[in-house]
């Protein structure tokens, strides 16, 4: 097994050499693994090169089951393949498969662009070196989402060539011009490079997404030059907690209120139940603390100095409101995910 700074690279005939047994349970073998690792599999075709990601974040499996099944199934991929498994000491923080990263650390999907100064951001630049070190032909990243969505697609731009790849995986398509520093923006700037995401984490119809997806992926001799989505959404916003915004998820009455909070904000603890739907303008979200600051913060379209809150959303008598339709995505209701990244996306019908 070679190591590039913080990543190993092994190729797959040598994991039982280097203590790794495929046949392990999903836990296991991650385990074995010496921390985040590439594991390069030979294909059919030598002279092109495909890369699977399915282990961005700690508390997403879909994608880690559906590249550890490659692996303990004994498939023959097309082209050469690259699996890599990223954040394993989030994966191994306790209780398994809860944590987004391990306390303290960067998100590592946020780390691709760097700066690499720090253990996330050396992760990133150290596989980098490792995928980008000869031409990549397609490139996927598995994800799971925290709230209740279908599945869906996101790519930088909708073309033939990534709804092609696309088709592969969902007929959803986010075309996303935010710029993250997430792994399929740097990748994509080299390559055809997508993000699945499969569906909600605990979701077994999302494993077998994750697995179906990417058994076609690595086993398709050509990939699909197009394809037509059944549905596209373009050019999300990012909602945020202004910083220092305190948040829990409860039950959330119909009539506007005007209460004493023992947080900031309040939001619907079945919030995720409108991902993917259309939802009119004064829509409740939550209850806001009488006296707090205002909670929100809006980006969209590569212009963090453009705050589009008090665009989309106002506050009523305590009760948070959309002030526009809107159709949003990714809604988590995870209290320490929507402090550490984002409350959701959204796309604004029309825009």
């Amino acid at each position: 097994m070679n190591t590039t700074a913080a990543v190993s690279v092994v190729d797959a005939t040598a994991l039982a050499a280097a203590g790794v047994d495929v046949a392990l349970g999903l836990d296991a073998f991650l385990d074995a693994l010496a921390g985040p690792t590439i594991v390069r599999v030979a294909g059919r075709d030598r002279s092109r090169r495909r890369v699977l990601s399915g282990t961005i974040h700690g508390n997403e499996p879909s994608g880690a089951r559906a590249l550890h099944r490659l692996l303990r199934d004994g498939v023959v991929p097309a082209t050469d393949l690259l699996l890599f498994f990223g954040a394993l000491d989030a994966t191994r923080t306790e209780p398994r498969w809860t944590h987004r990263m391990p306390p303290g650390r960067r998100d590592l999907n946020r780390c691709f662009r760097g700066p690499f100064d720090d253990d996330n951001g050396r992760i990133a630049r150290a596989a980098l070196d490792v995928l980008l070190a000869a031409p990549i032909e397609a490139a996927v990243d598995i994800h799971n989402t925290t709230g209740k969505n279908p599945d869906f697609i996101i790519a930088g731009v909708v073309d033939d060539a990534r709804c092609g790849l696309a088709s592969l995986f969902s007929g959803r398509y986010l075309a996303w011009r935010l710029q993250l520093g997430t792994l399929s923006e740097v990748l994509d700037d080299v390559a055809v490079a997508i993000t699945f995401e499969c569906g909600q984490t605990g979701d077994d119809a999302a494993c077998e997404r994750a697995w179906q997806g990417a058994l076609r992926f690595a086993t398709l001799d050509v990939l699909p030059g197009t394809g037509a989505p059944s549905h596209v959404f373009r050019d999300p916003v990012r909602v945020r907690l202004q910083p220092g915004t305190s948040l829990r998820f409860d039950d959330v009455g119909d009539s506007d209120v005007d209460v004493a909070l023992d947080v900031d904000v309040v939001l619907d603890r079945r919030i995720d139940r409108h991902n993917f739907t259309v939802i009119e303008a004064g829509t409740r979200l939550g209850t806001v603390r009488a006296g707090a600051a205002w909670p929100l913060r809006v980006d969209g379209d590569n212009t963090p100095e453009q705050d589009l809150s008090r665009r989309l959303f106002t506050v009523s008598n305590g009760a948070l409101l959309t002030a526009m339709p809107l159709v949003p995505m990714m809604m988590t209701t995870n209290a320490a995910v929507a402090q550490s990244d984002c409350l959701f996306y959204a796309t604004i019908p029309g825009r």
